[in-house]
This record gives C-alpha cells, structure tokens and sequence, in this order.
C-alpha cells in the first residue's frame, strides 16, 4: 500500500514537472520570436 501510493506521488509530481518545463520552453520559443 505505502509502496503503490509512493509510486503514484511520484509518477505524478513527474507529470507535473515535464509539464511545467515543456510550457517553460513554449514561453522561451515564443519570448524570441
């Protein structure tokens, strides 16, 4: 149980992250145009 929720907390706080860099990188291609 403790090891299933750790794995969820942290494929989710890995979704999080990509798509934090991914709108990051967005902004920078449209901040140099």
């Amino acid at each position: 149980m403790g090891r299933a929720s750790f794995y969820s907390i942290a494929f989710f706080s890995k979704l999080r992250i990509s798509r934090v860099a991914v709108t990051r990188v967005h902004f920078s291609f449209f901040g140099n145009q």
